[in-house]
């Protein structure tokens, strides 16, 4: 519906929560596991590619010995004299070589020995495999006729019965009812209606429209509304209805555009913004009627109170108005204008 134009329709967000809820579906049967006859396959060895780094450790070996024999016959040698600081230097490097040579190869054969163990594993877990192959294959006829005579039928029967359930459970009849009783559920462990001593005097539209509408069904009610714990004064609708089998209720109220008495401006846009939040916080549905259209129309307003009802009751929160022609609610100079125009003397009687 259009906001800012009568008849305005405030809903609650647990009606549209509730537009999305459908009864919980019973756990889909499983469909047994067709017995098959696989052979075990041999596994085969991966091959171990790396290389042994023990031959460089050797060729470092050997070099460092060679070094520390030159070493020794230095004395006799100027040139040896001469290069005996890059000696060092070399003597250091080749030091360290052996040791990342042994690091390297101790990694090698770790990774060998792990490869090698790996297969013996595999290689013992075949042959447990092909012991219990032999074993089932002996088995195997009997284990396939039960599943195709037994196991199989079975499962056909509990699918078609959950297939059955589930159209029955989420039939329009079953989910419009699982629906309606959320609505109860929610209305009565969450919505708050007091009753209340009506303090308010009531204008006259007021007056002949409850009449009217007491006429169609005893569940439009006045004295009921909220109860505000911080301020003094109570928030009192209009008109009640109020369906606790249903759990449906809704904040009537017809909206004058000024105060006949001195012309006060009344209900212009964003006025009662705080006091309809305050109804649908509480659970309230709330529908302002212009009072143009309750004098004019009271057939047609109640005739979209009870399709707004009939909507709310199946889950339904998508609701259009079409059974009233639509007003635009006014601006508080606009309430000024009607009030120099004696707006309210063109209707009521």
């Amino acid at each position: 519906m259009k906001n800012n134009f009568y008849p305005i329709l405030l809903i609650p967000e647990y009606f549209r929560n509730i537009s999305h809820l459908e009864p919980q579906l019973p756990e889909i049967p499983k469909k047994p596991i067709k017995p098959e006859l696989n052979e075990p396959q041999k596994p085969e060895k991966e091959k171990f590619d790396e290389k042994n780094p023990l031959g460089c450790v050797f060729i470092a070996i050997i070099v460092l010995v060679l070094i520390i024999s030159i070493g020794f016959i230095g004395e006799v040698s100027k040139i040896f004299l001469e290069m005996l600081e890059g000696a060092i230097v070399l003597f250091i490097m080749l030091l360290i070589a052996p040791f990342f040579g042994i690091v390297q190869t101790a990694k090698y054969y770790s990774k060998k020995n792990k490869n090698d163990n790996d297969y013996l594993i595999k290689v013992k877990k075949y042959e447990q495999n092909l012991l219990d192959y032999d074993k089932y294959k002996l088995r195997y006829p009997n284990e396939l006729k039960k599943y195709n005579e037994v196991e199989l039928p079975n499962y056909q029967k509990q699918l078609q019965v959950y297939e059955e359930q589930k159209y029955y459970i989420l039939s329009q009849n079953n989910v419009l009812n699982y629906r309606k009783e959320q609505i109860r559920k929610h209305f009565h462990s969450h919505v708050k209606v007091d009753k209340i001593d009506s303090v308010y005097s009531t204008g006259a539209s007021e007056n002949v429209f409850f009449t009217f509408l007491q006429s169609k069904s005893p569940n439009f009610k006045r004295g009921f509304g909220i109860k505000k714990e911080i301020e003094s004064k109570n928030y009192e609708p209009d008109i009640v209805y109020l369906d606790t089998y249903s759990g449906i209720v809704i904040d009537i109220e017809i909206d004058e555009p000024y105060n006949i008495a001195d012309g006060t401006p009344l209900h212009y846009i964003d006025l009662d913004n705080k006091r309809n939040q305050f109804f649908k916080m509480n659970g309230w549905v709330v529908i302002r009627f212009a009072e143009v259209q309750v004098v004019k129309y009271p057939e047609k307003c109640f005739d979209f109170l009870m399709f707004v009802i009939s909507e709310l009751s199946k889950g339904c929160v998508n609701i259009e108005n079409n059974y009233l022609d639509n007003i635009a609610q006014w601006t508080k100079d606009e309430a000024y204008e009607m009030a120099y125009r004696r707006f309210r003397k063109t209707y009521i009687k």
